[in-house]
């Protein structure tokens, strides 16, 4: 999609798609564990892009998504960059009543102004458009649960292990990789 952010080279025969919110501990489990296995073995090689899609389940996690999605329009290095230092601080401000202050101190830390935080997270417009793209996936894709992952366009709802997804991804490269005849 235009709004993604996308790791990877082009020329990759397969994408990765990931549906999560930022406030998921399998999300934060997958960001720390798995998602490091898979970019090493198919990112950095060149044979799959990945795309992390915000998908909020509650107010945390959408402010989580605004301040993303702002800090990518701004660097988009810095969207991957931000999202795991969200995931690995996951305990430190998704379940806490004033998550706003751990978010800004994140924000902070990375680089941002307090007028750039508040701007990312109390503008109506961001959060109209975050609550959008996620109405729309819920709605065309039917997302059961976070984290969703799509390979290939196929939804992979096995076990979110690097094994589990490794197999599946290479049934899937195998499939792109044959020329099929006329």
């Amino acid at each position: 999609l235009e709004t993604d952010f996308v790791i990877g080279q082009k020329s990759a025969p397969l994408v990765m798609v990931e549906y999560a919110s930022m406030t998921c501990p399998h999300c934060a489990h997958f960001s720390s564990a798995v998602l490091p296995v898979l970019q090493k073995k198919y990112i950095d090689t060149g044979k799959m892009r990945y795309v992390l899609r915000q998908f909020p389940l509650n107010e945390p996690a959408l402010k989580a998504a605004m301040l993303l999605y702002c800090v990518g329009e701004q660097n988009p290095d810095k969207y991957y960059v931000f999202a795991k230092v969200l995931f690995d601080a996951q305990n430190k401000w998704a379940f806490d009543s004033n998550y706003m202050a751990g978010l800004e101190t994140i924000a902070t830390v990375g680089g941002l102004s307090k007028d750039q935080f508040l701007n990312c997270t109390v503008n109506t417009d961001r959060e109209m458009a975050a609550l959008k793209r996620k109405k729309e996936s819920a709605d065309e894709l039917k997302i059961p649960h976070t984290p969703f992952i799509y390979i290939g366009g196929e939804a992979f709802d096995g076990e979110r292990t690097p094994e589990a997804i490794s197999q599946f991804i290479d049934k899937n490269l195998g499939e792109s990789m044959v020329v099929k005849k006329p």
